[in-house]
């Protein structure tokens, strides 16, 4: 993998980054589990937070709650709307400042949400399958399972394959395609199809559908990561709070000093 960027002093840009960041933070419960998905629309995070329920923390804002109601994890779709798993009970919905609404009782490893709304979810053992809004069914889309997935704005599905590496299942053809023997951590995938992926001591990297290759864009490895419709990544680091890399200026800002385990993006307007 070629690098493009240098990496530089992460800590050294923490402290000259805090560009409008709270000093003091009422609220720092621990998140439980979130999904790593950002929609292409706004910066509001949103989280869950174990015994709390849903919450949003928009950038340099302090964390408002948003539901009781504690998922085990969340994705967002383009509009805003929040789907939730929660264990035993199935897939919800969370929309509008409305209540959570039951999409279906099945219960997925994970999921991710395309722009229209629809969901796509692993299971163990089945493969994945795409529940969709106009039917209210799920669809099986593969019987391979992989570990983690992504879905960009067409619909097509990224997934890491331990072992493997990263492939993407295509509407077009129904088949999965290698992209990369490498194996990140975890991927996100922005509006064009890039993938964005965490590689444990590596640092942050994106492979360009473009190119199909990997580039470096940043040495310091965050928890977890998002990515925005401009290529933008959003990512945690432990007792460091919620940064965005810009693609503009290759650097980090810090956007809340809260440190939440994992982030997606809806639109604020919704919440």
């Amino acid at each position: 993998m070629a690098s493009s960027f240098w990496g530089r002093d992460l800590l050294s840009r923490f402290s000259r980054k805090q560009v409008g960041v709270r000093k003091t933070i009422r609220l720092r419960p621990q998140l439980e589990t979130l999904e790593d998905r950002i929609t292409p629309t706004d910066n509001a995070v949103v989280g869950i937070f174990a015994g709390s329920g849903l919450w949003r923390g928009a950038p340099v804002v302090d964390w408002t709650q948003i539901d009781t109601y504690t998922a085990q994890s969340v994705a967002a779709d383009s509009a805003g709307d929040v789907v939730g798993i929660f264990a035993g009970n199935g897939v919800w919905r969370w929309a509008s400042k409305f209540n959570w609404t039951q999409i279906d009782t099945y219960t997925p490893q994970s999921v991710a949400v395309d722009a229209a709304g629809n969901v796509v979810g692993i299971f163990a053992g089945s493969g994945v399958w795409r529940w969709t809004l106009s039917t209210g069914k799920w669809t099986l889309l593969d019987t391979y399972a992989p570990q983690s997935i992504a879905v960009d704005a067409a619909g097509d599905v990224a997934g890491i394959f331990a072992g493997s590496g990263v492939w993407r299942w295509t509407v077009a053809t129904g088949n999965w395609t290698l992209l990369d023997t490498y194996v990140p951590q975890s991927i996100a995938v922005d509006a064009a199809g890039d993938i964005v992926g965490i590689f444990a001591g590596s640092g942050v990297w994106r492979w360009a559908v473009a190119t199909s290759n990997w580039t470096l864009l940043d040495t310091y490895v965050p928890q977890s990561i998002a990515v925005d419709a401009a290529g933008d990544v959003v990512g945690i680091f432990t007792d460091a709070g919620i940064w965005r890399w810009a693609m503009a200026t290759g650097d980090w800002t810090q956007i809340n000093s809260s440190t939440p385990l994992s982030v997606a993006v809806a639109a604020p307007e919704k919440l």
